[in-house]
C-alpha cells in the first residue's frame, strides 16, 4: 500500500512505501483496478480515471468486473489523449488496446501502426 501526499517544503509529491517493497508496475495496476472497483463509489471512481496511467486505462477497459459506464469513460479518456501519445505507445496500445482505441488508431492511418492494429484481439469489423 503507497501512501502519497504533496510535500510544500520540497514542493514536489513525496510518495512512501508502507510494508514490503512491491514492483512498482505490478503494485499500481492492481491498486488502479482496485480503486473502481464495484465498491468504490460511482462518482469517486469517475473522479479516479482522469489520473490514471496510460496503461492502467487500458487494464480497466478489459477487466470484466467493472461497470459498464467505467469501461466507456476510460475508453473515452484513452481517446482524449490518443493525439498527444508518441508512435511507440500507440503501437503499444495497438496491440493490446480495447477495440474502440484500435479503431480509432486505424483511423489515423499511420503506416506502422495500422499492421499492428488489424492483429489485435479485440478488434471486429465493426470498428475497422
Amino acid at each position: 500500500m503507497s501512501v502519497c501526499c504533496w510535500n510544500e517544503k520540497t514542493s514536489g509529491r513525496d510518495t512512501r512505501r508502507a510494508g514490503a517493497a512491491q514492483s512498482a508496475p505490478e503494485k499500481l495496476s492492481g491498486e488502479a483496478i482496485a480503486g473502481v472497483s464495484s465498491r468504490t463509489p460511482r462518482l469517486v471512481s469517475l473522479r479516479l480515471l482522469r489520473d490514471l496511467y496510460l496503461m492502467d486505462l487500458v487494464q480497466i477497459t478489459l477487466f470484466p468486473g467493472i461497470s459498464a459506464e467505467l469501461k466507456l469513460n476510460a475508453e473515452e479518456q484513452l481517446l482524449a489523449r490518443l493525439a498527444q501519445l508518441p508512435l511507440g505507445q500507440k503501437i503499444t496500445l495497438a496491440r493490446r488496446g480495447p477495440a474502440r482505441v484500435a479503431g480509432a488508431l486505424l483511423a489515423e492511418g499511420h503506416a506502422q501502426v495500422v499492421s499492428i492494429v488489424l492483429d489485435n484481439p479485440y478488434l471486429t469489423e465493426a470498428q475497422s
